[in-house]
């Protein structure tokens, strides 16, 4: 099997004082990329120090979820359409799966009558 090259990219300096402390522990940038590769494909993993510590999650608050929606909200256009305004978004896009065809036209909305959009 043919040699294949690995590139890192780093600071000139940051290489070249790095290729120095190798040289004086008896080794080289390429014999350690082949170590490593071995480490990955025997392992699957990195060698311990490493891995980035796994990322933490973090919990939001109903009131961090509430200003979320909020702001989400904001961003939708005011609906300038008398029919449309008179529509829940819910009933908005209940009549759009209906005008493509993806729920019967004669499937009335689900809890009570939705108001009907005029054919376009």
């Amino acid at each position: 099997m043919g040699d294949a090259m690995v590139t890192a990219r780093m600071a000139a300096e940051k290489k070249r004082e790095g290729n120095l402390v190798l040289r004086s522990l008896g080794t080289n940038a390429s014999a350690v990329m082949n170590k490593l590769y071995d480490y990955l494909l025997a392992h699957r993993a990195l060698p311990e120090g490493l891995a980035e510590p796994p990322a933490v999650r973090k919990e939001h608050t109903p009131q961090e979820w509430a200003c979320a929606f909020e702001w989400a909200d904001s961003l939708l256009e005011p609906v300038q359409d008398d029919e449309l305004a008179a529509l829940s978004l819910d009933e908005m896009k209940w009549e759009r799966l209906q005008s493509r065809g993806l729920i019967p036209s004669d499937m009335p909305y689900p809890g009570n009558e939705p108001k009907r959009l005029a054919a376009v």
